[in-house]
């Protein structure tokens, strides 16, 4: 007659651990090999552009990046500005090869000459209609 082992509480949980370690590990090299994740940008003036799934923000772009791609599928061919001031020239098989990120100095203007234009704006809209108590019920 053969004698079985009884596993203690933390044999069992650290088996459990390591089998669904493993199976996590598996199933993700499946997911990653399968779906290429993308991650879409818009550029200065309103256009959707669809980067590979490393950059997530303007300052990620650089040297290299691609294929940059329209909303369409088609391949992003030639100079874009983002929001950020970040500028970017793509060759015929959408791949960054030009990249200009901006400086602190220009991101600061920026910052300030946004910041201005806000101001102006919640301005005009407190002169053009007075704050009122009932506006806030």
């Amino acid at each position: 007659m053969e004698k079985k082992k009884s596993l203690t509480e933390q044999e069992i949980n650290t088996f459990l651990d390591n089998y669904f370690a493993k199976l996590e590990s598996d199933i993700m090299a499946v997911v990653n090999t399968q779906i290429k994740a993308e991650t879409k940008l818009f550029t200065a003036d309103a256009v959707m552009l669809v980067f590979p799934d490393e950059i997530d923000n303007a300052s990620r772009i650089e040297k290299g990046t691609g294929p940059v791609k329209l909303e369409d599928g088609r391949l992003a061919v030639g100079d874009f500005t983002m929001p950020d001031g970040t500028k970017f020239t793509t060759d015929a098989k959408g791949i960054v090869i030009k990249v200009t990120h901006p400086t602190p100095d220009e991101i600061a203007a920026k910052i300030r000459a946004d910041m201005a234009a806000f101001k102006k704006e919640i301005r005009a809209l407190v002169v053009r209609k007075p704050f009122k108590e009932s506006d806030c019920k």
